[in-house]
């Protein structure tokens, strides 16, 4: 026995089906019109750490700052230094701003950072400290790493605006949508490293501008196993050597330019390792041409300061901060009013 039987010719299911495939249709196509002559609203941050990490040092070239003292790096220098309580230990207390970015930017990209905010605040920058991890000597940067600088600090095309469609896979125009319109009215949950400790990756961007540049790391430190790492015969390659000084030739006239490594876990290195870094240091100079050599930053420390490989944790940062702020204060130039 049947209770109820129901008829559908297809005529009736394309009448209920096609209006709604032709809305669908339409609003993907404005979409794709809108991305391609840059209609759309554009979104206000990245959705995950790195690109808004990139974004703000990006805006940050040419924002509005008092600064007098740049940082610039790779990423153990963007989370092992804060910015701001560097100035509130420095003697004088001269604002600090950190541009530091990614190991897998080149030396240039740096160098183009200082350019454009001396640039933009002529006459106002005295000293530029630099600061990576001693692999920076022998890690190419990554292909495209100059062409995404450029997109994100000049962005001209599309997808240097809104991204990519093949990043999100997603052709009808959905990732659009989130994008460049559910990003303005809700809070972007970040994707990959971060995510757990910032959220959104308007909170990266906020701490980003509380801390003048500088963020925290939240990542767990990792306990090796086994022997300490033998001696490893590692000799700078001529293209960082031209690196440096491409570098050192984008600094303008007048700002000082001081230089060291940051630290490592002191598990990991061996003996030799450490006895090592003044010696690269030193090596790595006669190309880059720094005006002081910050010698006494300590090559290791603590395991319990680190939230990974060579990335400090929050507490990590604050003890590197203030060694950094005692060996720079010696090498601030000598106009710079300096307290006892």
């Amino acid at each position: 026995m049947k209770s109820h039987e129901y008829k559908l010719a297809w005529r009736d299911l394309a009448q209920c089906v096609v209006p709604t495939l032709f809305i669908l249709a339409c609003v993907s196509v404005l979409l794709q019109a809108g991305y391609h002559f840059a209609l759309l609203p554009r979104p206000p941050s990245g959705i995950d750490a790195d690109s808004a990490v990139i974004r703000h040092q990006s805006q940050a070239c040419r924002a509005p700052s008092p600064a007098e003292l740049l940082l610039v790096g790779d990423s153990t220098c963007l989370v092992g230094v804060d910015a701001r309580e560097l100035s509130r230990r420095l003697p004088g207390q001269p604002p600090v701003l950190s541009l530091a970015l990614y190991v897998w930017f080149s030396l240039e990209v740096y160098g183009q950072e200082i350019a454009d905010f001396a640039a933009a605040h002529p006459g106002q920058v005295h000293t530029v400290v630099l600061l990576v991890t001693p692999g920076k000597l022998f890690t190419a940067p990554a292909q495209g790493s100059g062409a995404l600088w450029r997109s994100a600090h000049h962005p001209e095309r599309a997808e240097d605006v809104y991204g990519s469609p093949s990043a999100y896979g997603d052709w009808l125009g959905g990732w659009l949508v989130r994008r460049c319109f559910f990003s303005h009215l809700l809070a972007v949950p970040l994707n990959g490293s971060g995510a757990d400790y910032y959220g959104f990756a308007s909170a990266t961007e906020a701490y980003l501008t509380a801390h003048k540049g500088s963020l925290a790391n939240p990542g767990d430190f990792v306990f090796r196993t086994g022997p300490a790492e033998g001696p490893q015969e590692r000799s700078i390659t001529p293209e960082f050597e031209a690196e440096s000084r491409a570098f050192r030739a984008m600094l303008p006239a007048g700002i000082r330019l001081v230089a060291g490594f940051t630290p490592r876990p002191s598990s990991h290195p061996s003996f030799q390792e450490r006895a090592q870094r003044a010696q690269f240091l030193a090596r790595w100079n006669e190309s880059l041409r720094a005006d002081a050599l910050l010698t006494n930053l300590p090559p290791t420390l603590p395991p319990a300061f680190f939230g990974g490989d060579v990335h400090l944790n929050p507490y990590g940062q604050k003890r590197f901060t203030e060694i950094v702020a005692r060996e720079l204060a010696a090498a601030l130039p000598p106009d710079v009013p300096k307290v006892p």
